[in-house]
Order: C-alpha cells, then sequence, then structure tokens
C-alpha cells in the first residue's frame, strides 16, 4: 500500500511539474496511478507543443479544438480550462485563428463527437484542407478530439469538478 501511495505521489508531482498545479481531474487515478502516468504521458504528447515537440496545429488552434470537443461532450470542466488557456492565448494577435478556420474546427469537433459516421470517404479530410489546414493537422485534430472523448467520459463517470481555487490558477480573479 506504501509503494502503492509513493507511486502516486511521485505521478501526481509529474502531473503539477507540466501543468503548474495538480488537476481534480488526475485526483481520481488514485487507485490505478500507473493510468495517471499513461495518460498524462499520452495527452501531454497531442495537445501541448514544446520547443523540442512541435506538434502539425498550434497551440491556439489545439486550445480551441480543446473547447469545442469538450463543449459537444457536455465537459464543464474540460471546457472551463481549456477556454481559460484559449482566451490567454488569444490576447496575443499573433494567436488568432481566422473565421475559416474556426469554422472547419467547430464543424470538425461537432462531426467527429456526435457524428463520427459522417468523418469518412474524406468528406470531412477535404472540408478541413478547404479551411488551410494540412493532412497532418487533421490527423492531429482527430488525436486531439480522441484525447478529450476520453478525458470527457473519464470527468463525467468520476464526477470531476472544477479546482476550488480555479480562478487563481488561470488569474481570473478581479
Amino acid at each position: 500500500m506504501e509503494e502503492q501511495l509513493n507511486q502516486q505521489n511521485q505521478i501526481l508531482d509529474k502531473v503539477e511539474k507540466f501543468f503548474g498545479f495538480r488537476p481534480n481531474l488526475f485526483k481520481e487515478f488514485d487507485t490505478f496511478p500507473v493510468g495517471a502516468d499513461i495518460f498524462a504521458g499520452f495527452a501531454s504528447q497531442i495537445v501541448k507543443s514544446r520547443p523540442d515537440h512541435q506538434l502539425p496545429l498550434s497551440q491556439p488552434e489545439i486550445e480551441y479544438l480543446g473547447v469545442k470537443c469538450s463543449e459537444e461532450n457536455e465537459c464543464i470542466y474540460l471546457f472551463s480550462h481549456h477556454k481559460a488557456i484559449l482566451e490567454q492565448l488569444l490576447r496575443d494577435d499573433a494567436n488568432k485563428i481566422s473565421d475559416k478556420k474556426r469554422a472547419a474546427l467547430d464543424d470538425f469537433a461537432h462531426i467527429i463527437t456526435k457524428e463520427p459516421k459522417k468523418a469518412g470517404n474524406d468528406v470531412l479530410l477535404n472540408k478541413f484542407k478547404d479551411a488551410g489546414f494540412t493532412d497532418a493537422q487533421f490527423k492531429h485534430a482527430l488525436m486531439i478530439a480522441g484525447v478529450f472523448s476520453v478525458a470527457s467520459k473519464w470527468c463525467h463517470a468520476n464526477s470531476i469538478s472544477l479546482e476550488e481555487d480555479f480562478n487563481k490558477i488561470y488569474n481570473l480573479e478581479q
């Protein structure tokens, strides 16, 4: 039991180092710490660009898609977190997303989340490319939608609520 608690604390320390706080999402992995480690490792590779790890979609596009997928999944927890991050990113004009790309991301999030059978035969891919995205960006978007699908299900099934200090985490306090 002590070894499991030690492993859990090590994993939560790693998660906290990555996010800058301990998200409630990961606290529910208390009896399954290896799950937290696997999910955090996978998700961090898909949703966060770093200097040594560049992804096809820009960070604002990733966060926008996260917001839209969370909205489609009706996951308030993820929606709130990624909306706060997106709003911070969009304060910089260099991070703006064109209306055409936003519309494509909106359509993508809806179809892939609610009506995935309509995504086949390159219909969704072609809409994505028509908006100025690449094939690699489409594949990346599919992975992002998958991460948010898993995370939303986790949040719903475990009744995850926002952190008590959510506003402080994102400097939303006035």
